[in-house]
């Protein structure tokens, strides 16, 4: 009984692996997408009806009948609309897979049944519904061919540019004492007190209370507020619409009324303003020093070193690291965009739209992360960012398509080794166990997206370390392999 148990184990699965022997004709349909009509011969189709039919005599419970021994013309009688929908499932599911697989296709996302449909629509609700009426009433008959048609989007075809030998100019500057000072003076601002300035005016380092501040565009108001506050610092004036140096600020005092001209930035919410001359109103209302505590052990001890000289060398270190992770992410970004120079292959519509939306939710969740509702927003500065979400789509995309063609003709994989270490790095990150890393990520579908970015990774390693970097030093790779950038807390 055991060896008949296994014979017919072993039957099963060569029935499942047999080839439908499809009819395959594939059309171009649009950028990177397919077109495909598919039949499953007659043959075939009897084959697997039998087969399915076996199975269903197997497993079905009538009343009055030992299980496996109903009579064939009474299953027909009682679950033949069961049976032949699920063989049509069946059927264009393994059809579907061996036709792609015959034409060696290399899709991008899942099929979209029904001739003519669009895949930017896949995954909606409204695609699901009409994927499944198309599905219901296609027709199938036992002993007759099968047929049905499905688009796919799949990889583009383009030609690698040259991508060994890479000129890189990035080149990572020494950590200095005064970069070590201005870093403790910010730590040590995060505990000052803040005291009113009685004589003089705002210098570098002040904080200024506004009682309101007015951007004008020819003469109309396009943007105010009555209330704001804002920090001078070496590098100009943080907490304003628009750039402004510290040189226009400096020397203010409590009372006065400023009226600057300044440039709308490029990333304003108004596209038709950007770059144009604008005039910025600033009232001012209080102006604040900070008393720094003094610079000395005890203070260290606040800032969670044992001593100063301790503090020095820790603060000197975590410059150091942050200057190797700029200094990778800037040759990064020249390897990415030497290798998208004038690539303008056209690319799946159906990815770029997903792309899109992924680019615009990332905004969105980077706006949650400092605590700012984008529902509270105006209208058009959320259409602004979607806008620009979706304008920096083709170029990541792109860029994507040739980095992940290098790591096929290099053979860049990824193995399970270097996913479960990239978890490992996530729950030192994060606090989390391993498992608790790895539940969350296996429940959200976000493991293959991992492996990608690992993928991903490994090409820019790869790239860098073949570039042409002169006489430079390789920048090594961030410690941690990137899993976390530190943090940005008040302590060392």
């Amino acid at each position: 009984m055991v060896e008949k148990a296994e014979k017919n184990s072993a039957t099963q699965r060569q029935d499942d692996e047999a080839s439908l022997s499809l009819k395959v004709e594939v059309q171009d349909a649009g950028p990177c997408r397919k077109a495909l009509k598919i039949e499953v011969p007659a043959e075939a189709v009897k084959a697997e009806y039998e087969k399915s039919l076996r199975e269903l005599s197997r497993n079905a419970e009538v009343p009055g009948f030992r299980k496996g021994h109903v009579p064939r013309p009474r299953l027909l009688k009682m679950f033949s609309k069961e049976l032949m929908q699920g063989l049509k499932a069946k059927l264009v599911a393994r059809a579907a897979q061996e036709a792609i697989a015959t034409k060696a296709l290399e899709p991008v996302s899942e099929p979209v049944f029904g001739p003519g449909r669009e895949p930017k629509a896949a995954g909606s609700e409204e695609d699901d519904e009409l994927a499944d009426k198309y599905l219901r009433e296609l027709e199938l008959k036992p002993e007759a061919p099968f047929s049905f048609e499905m688009s796919v989007e799949v990889k583009p075809t383009f030609e690698l540019p040259p991508y060994k030998g890479i000129k890189l100019t990035s080149r990572r500057a020494p950590v200095t004492e005064e970069q070590v000072d201005r870093f403790i003076d910010d730590m040590r601002r995060l505990r000052a007190d803040y005291l009113a300035v009685e004589e003089g005016g705002a210098r570098v380092g002040d904080r200024i209370t506004l009682g309101g501040w007015k951007l004008e565009v020819e003469g109309r108001t396009v943007a105010e507020s009555s209330r704001g506050i804002v920090y001078l610092h070496d590098k100009g004036v943080e907490g304003l619409p628009v750039g402004v140096p510290h040189e226009k600020i400096e020397g203010v005092s409590a009372g006065a009324e400023l009226q600057l001209d300044v440039v709308v930035p490029d990333d304003f919410e108004d596209e038709s303003l950007r770059g144009k001359p604008a005039r910025l109103t600033l009232k001012v209302e209080e102006v604040k020093r900070p008393r720094l505590p003094p610079l000395d052990d005890a203070c260290a001890k606040e800032l969670g070193a044992p001593d100063l000289a301790t503090l020095r060398q820790r603060v000197r270190e975590r410059l150091e690291v942050q200057a190797i992770i700029d200094e990778r992410k800037a040759q990064e970004d020249e390897i990415i965009a030497r290798l998208s120079e004038g690539a303008n292959f056209e690319l799946p519509q159906g990815l770029l739209e997903q792309e899109a939306r992924s680019r615009e939710l990332r905004q969105f969740v980077r706006l949650a992360e400092v605590g700012l509702d984008a529902d509270k927003f105006p209208r058009e500065f959320v259409d602004a960012l979607r806008q620009r979400a979706r304008e920096s789509s083709p170029q990541s995309l792109r860029a994507r398509f040739i980095l992940e063609r290098i790591a096929d003709v290099e053979k860049l994989d990824v193995t399970e080794g270097e996913v479960e270490e990239q978890i490992h790095r996530y729950a030192a990150a994060s606090g989390k166990t391993p498992v608790a890393v790895r539940s969350r990520l296996e429940k959200n579908g976000q493991l293959d997206e991992l492996r990608r970015e690992i993928r991903l990774r490994k090409v820019l390693n790869f790239l860098i370390e073949h570039a042409d970097k002169g006489n430079a030093p390789a920048a090594e790779p961030p410690p941690g392999g990137g899993a976390s950038p530190p943090g940005q807390g008040g302590s060392v």
